[in-house]
């Protein structure tokens, strides 16, 4: 697979500069080999699954590189505002606060920095149990369009950046009075490295492509706003870029072990709590009919453990344990549905308990990513513990 891959990379990478025009502006072949070198980097990683996997995790590197590519984009739309006007400002306007706003969206609004509960619609529309509204609208569809973060991603990138940004925003330049509205879209030269984009959330490749996505679509972003400001062109322009994008790519990968160190530590006192209420939810998940018939019949579930419930792999009812003689929202029954931390599942962090199914010959697990809030354990093929994450196995029966 990892040879498709970067066969594919390398042809993202010539159709980008054949769309440019094989440009020799040095300001536009700047903004595309930094598109080139993520390209790259994404395709070696491709080539070690479980470091493919390490990078994509939540609040791991390829998620802090997006948060910081869109939040820094939104930033320099916005700087440009003092120099525009008419169209163009609010054209700055609204991309600016478009990126700000995926910059919040991708880290939850703080949620797992700050380990608060967020709103019941949250925990029950949102499969992720986050505070986000992209994944909210998972399910939904808008003229028969599904609004699923990887169609709204390939529609961004398709739409706005390749026909867009290829197609129009050239057209508009050379109509005179109507040019104002290029503004609006992207510069042509990133058009193919958005076309790429789009190309990696319809295929998915491999496992997690769309978080590679994300992060590539908002260093387009980036790079566009860049490509606005009039010093683009001058050698410090082309040199802060470089110096930029070294210091967002040191950042990403600082900031986990940084968290660790400054804003999350130990809690021994929580750890103990999770622990505890482990224990009560694999008493729970060993009783007879706790697991179904669904469950047993599939060769491996990874899930939240109440998405897992919705979806009918496990049954509590109102007699268990963890949940203290009451039922949790995510299933039908008698009595008053439990609608504190414990009915969604959550542990003292507020992040979801995860429950881990690989056949019947072997442990289900559930656990919590503990006081980092991050998944440290490996889940493929089995369960091997690592970090600070707190769980409990269940011996096959």
């Amino acid at each position: 697979m990892s040879w498709w891959i970067g066969l594919a990379a390398v042809a993202a990478i010539l159709a980008a500069h054949g769309a440019a025009g094989w440009t020799r502006r040095a300001d536009r072949l700047l903004a595309l080999g930094a598109f080139d070198l993520l390209a790259l980097v994404l395709v070696l990683v491709a080539r070690d699954p479980e470091g493919w996997r390490v990078a994509m995790r939540e609040d791991g590197v390829v998620e802090w590189g997006t948060f910081y590519v869109f939040a820094l984009a939104g930033l320099a739309y916005l700087s440009g505002l003092r120099r525009a006007g008419g169209l163009g400002r609010i054209a700055l306007l609204a991309l600016g606060a478009f990126c700000l706003f995926v910059a919040g969206e991708e880290i939850s609004w703080g949620q797992r920095l700050f380990a608060f509960q967020p709103p019941e619609i949250f925990l029950e529309e949102n499969y992720q149990q986050e505070f986000n509204v992209h994944n909210l609208l998972m399910g939904h569809e808008l003229l028969d369009f599904a609004l699923d973060s990887k169609n709204l991603v390939a529609l961004i990138a398709g739409a706005w950046g390749l026909v867009g940004g290829g197609l129009l925003a050239p057209a508009l330049r050379r109509a005179g009075p109507a040019g104002g509205l290029a503004a609006w879209l992207p510069d042509p030269a990133l058009a193919g490295a958005f076309g790429a984009v789009a190309w990696m959330e319809i295929a998915y490749p491999m496992d997690l492509s769309g978080e590679a996505a994300e992060l590539g679509l908002g260093l387009l972003f980036l790079l566009d706003a860049w490509l606005r400001r009039p010093g683009a062109t001058t050698r410090r322009g082309r040199l802060a870029l470089v110096a930029g994008l070294a210091g967002l790519t040191a950042l990403s990968a600082a900031t986990p072990g940084l968290l660790d160190r400054l804003l999350y530590g130990s809690d021994a006192e929580r750890a103990a709590q999770a622990r505890a209420e482990l224990d009560r939810l694999a008493g729970d998940l060993a009783r007879p009919g706790a697991t179904t018939g669904r469950l047993r019949r599939k060769s491996r579930v990874h899930k939240r453990v109440y998405t897992a419930l919705e979806a009918g792999y496990l049954r509590f009812g109102a007699d268990g344990a963890f949940l203290e003689g009451r039922r949790s929202p995510g299933e039908e029954g008698p009595g008053e549905a439990r609608r504190d931390r414990l009915g969604y599942f959550l542990d003292p962090w507020n992040d979801p308990y995860w429950v881990l199914w690989t056949g019947p010959d072997e442990p289900l697990v559930v656990y919590s990513f503990g006081p980092n809030r991050r998944r440290d354990s490996r889940t493929r093929p089995g369960f091997e513990a690592g970090g600070d994450d707190v769980f409990v196995e269940i011996p096959p029966r």
